[in-house]
Order: structure tokens, then C-alpha cells, then sequence
């Protein structure tokens, strides 16, 4: 992919890239321009995912510039339902920064979402014993459990991730049927 196949989404946000450059003001600011659009919540999916690809490709970029776009268009993957590009785009992030608690947590919603739910309790259980005061990565390996009809170690998983954060609705509303 080259900076001119971009064209079309970066005028979208006002910087115009000519086709075919390979030179100029316009095409120096495109890793720039590449990188905000991919952040960019308002622009559409595919928009976005060209845009985070554009970042990735980009060798000068530094690894966790990358990885975060690498974690961005996964995410994006995951909502459009393409779980097995999510989790390679998860898997290669965390090539470029092993050991992110974050990325963990992403690729196991969508190693859950495809099925895999011993791997998403793995890298829920990894992202846990990486940064044990998230309580995201408890409530979402709570959900596994409770999947799997096991809800003893839903319910502790439920429990923890309340403790941390006790307005955790959503662990909250998880746990309450539990309790009964």
C-alpha cells in the first residue's frame, strides 16, 4: 500500500494527498495524518482500518506507535465481526510490546467471541497477573467462566473485579444472579 492510496480518507480530514506523489509538504505529513485518522473514533470502520494499515506499514514508525495500530484496527476487526483478523492484529501488537495487559484483554474478547475460550482465559488470567489491579480483565474472565458453567470461579471473578472497582455495573449485574 502507498501514501496515494490513501488519498480519498485523508481529504476527508482536510490534507489533501496528490496520487502518485512521492514528494512534498502534503505526503511528509501523511504518517502524521494516517495516525490521527486511525485514532479517529467519528471516521467509518474501513476508513480507519486503511488508515491504521498505512501506520503499520510505515517501518520508521517506533514499535509502540505501531503496536497501538496494530490494537486499533483489531479492535475495529473485532466489531465488524472478523475475529480471526482481530486476533492476528492482537497477536502481532503484542510481538511489537509483549506483555500488554491491554491488547491481552482485546484478544481475548476476541478469542471468546470466536469460540476459543481456554485461550481467552489464558490471555485474561496473563493480563491479570500483569496489571492485577484492572478490573476488566476479572469481569471479562468472569464472563468466560459463566460461559463455561462455572459459576463458582464466575462469581470470585465477579467479586474481585467489584472490590477493585466498586461501581462496576456490568460485574455488578453479572453477579447479582449469582448471589441468588
Amino acid at each position: 500500500m502507498r501514501w496515494s492510496d490513501l488519498a480519498w480518507p485523508v481529504v476527508a480530514i482536510g490534507l489533501v494527498l496528490p496520487v502518485g506523489s512521492t514528494a512534498g509538504p502534503a505526503l511528509a505529513a501523511a504518517p502524521q495524518v494516517a495516525q490521527k485518522l486511525c485514532e479517529d473514533e467519528a471516521a467509518k470502520p474501513e476508513v480507519r482500518i486503511k488508515a491504521c494499515a498505512m501506520v503499520i506499514a510505515d517501518p520508521n514508525q517506533p514499535d509502540e506507535v505501531r503496536a497501538d495500530a496494530l490494537a486499533t484496527r483489531g479492535s475495529l476487526r473485532d466489531d465488524l465481526g472478523r475475529h480471526a483478523e482481530a486476533i492476528a492484529d492482537f497477536t502481532a501488537a503484542l510481538k511489537l510490546v509483549p506483555n500488554d495487559p491491554a491488547t491481552l484483554i482485546l484478544r481475548g474478547n476476541a478469542l471468546d467471541a470466536s469460540g476459543e475460550r481456554e485461550l481467552a482465559i489464558a490471555d485474561y488470567s496473563e493480563a491479570i497477573r500483569i496489571n492485577p489491579g484492572d478490573a476488566s480483565g476479572y469481569y471479562n474472565r468472569g464472563t468466560v467462566f459463566m460461559d463455561k458453567g462455572d459459576t463458582e470461579r464466575a462469581a470470585a471473578d465477579f467479586r474481585k473485579a467489584l472490590e477493585i472497582e466498586p461501581r462496576y455495573d456490568l460485574a455488578k449485574k453479572a453477579l447479582a444472579p449469582l448471589e441468588r
